[in-house]
């Protein structure tokens, strides 16, 4: 997923003159929320993940990824909606001067908007991205990644018409969020072959 914002810059100009200039505006605040935090995150929980499976601490594990999972929904999901509540506001106070117009304050809030539907998703698609790292298993994050770019230009290519330059944020959202579901599954699957074998 790391292709994934020069994958949507690229395919920003297809949304006329100017349009990577606003994408980027539009990204960039939670861009920057995101990488600070899920790295935090995925930093710490890593060597946590690594001694349970270490002892085969199958059910402390499984408790460890719902509280987790609760965590990061209980925190990521209030930042989210005041994000999408506020952001006009957030990108006026921070951009909006100079040669950036009143217009390109609405658009690049509505990038923001439709890019901060990913925020749980995001940190839980990294969370689990760890988990299954620690499990040793990477060759499932390989074939997600492959899934993660078909369907973030996909559905760049489908968004981007009904939606506008906004369409190609509300891709990435979709894509973390089915990214997500993807390594829950995978998740889940690899611990209940774990506790079988134990």
């Amino acid at each position: 997923m790391g292709n994934a914002t020069l994958v949507d810059q690229s395919m920003a100009t297809m949304a006329g003159s100017g349009a990577v200039s606003t994408f980027n505006y539009g990204t960039k605040i939670i861009t920057m929320l995101l990488g600070v935090g899920s790295l935090a995150l995925s930093t710490a929980a890593l060597p946590h993940f690594s001694q349970m499976i270490a002892v085969k601490d199958w059910a402390g594990l499984r408790h460890t990824l719902k509280t987790y999972t609760r965590l990061i929904f209980g925190v990521s999901v209030p930042l989210m909606i005041g994000i999408m509540l506020f952001s006009e506001q957030i990108i006026g106070i921070l951009f909006g001067r100079g040669a950036f117009t009143a217009d390109d304050v609405y658009q690049a809030a509505q990038v923001q908007t439709m890019f901060a539907l990913q925020i749980p998703f995001f940190v839980l698609t990294i969370f689990l991205v760890r988990v299954v790292s620690a499990l040793r298993h990477n060759h499932f994050l390989t074939w997600g990644s492959g899934i993660n770019l078909f369907l973030n230009i996909a559905l760049n290519y489908l968004f981007v018409d009904f939606f506008g330059l906004k369409g190609i944020a509300l891709s990435t959202a979709v894509v973390y969020s089915i990214s997500w579901l993807y390594l829950s599954v995978v998740t889940r699957h690899l611990l209940r072959v774990y506790e079988t074998a134990a």
